[in-house]
């Protein structure tokens, strides 16, 4: 079955600076234990300037639904 993850790190402190790789990384093993294929790895970093925080979900959802 293939699967897609979303990560994301809501903060730019120093104590989260490793935090997207770790998740990263929980899914691909997640999915290699689980007999699942990932598919799609979506990731998202701290959200600066007034960029839309939810445009990486709904790129997902647009690419699933299709």
């Amino acid at each position: 079955m293939k699967i897609a993850a979303y990560c994301r790190v809501s903060t730019d402190r120093e104590e989260q600076k490793d935090s997207l790789s770790h998740q990263k990384e929980f899914f691909l093993e997640y999915a290699q234990k689980n007999g699942y294929e990932l598919y799609r790895l979506y990731a998202d970093g701290p959200v600066k300037i007034g960029l839309n925080q939810r445009s990486l979900a709904v790129q997902a959802r647009q690419r699933w639904s299709k």
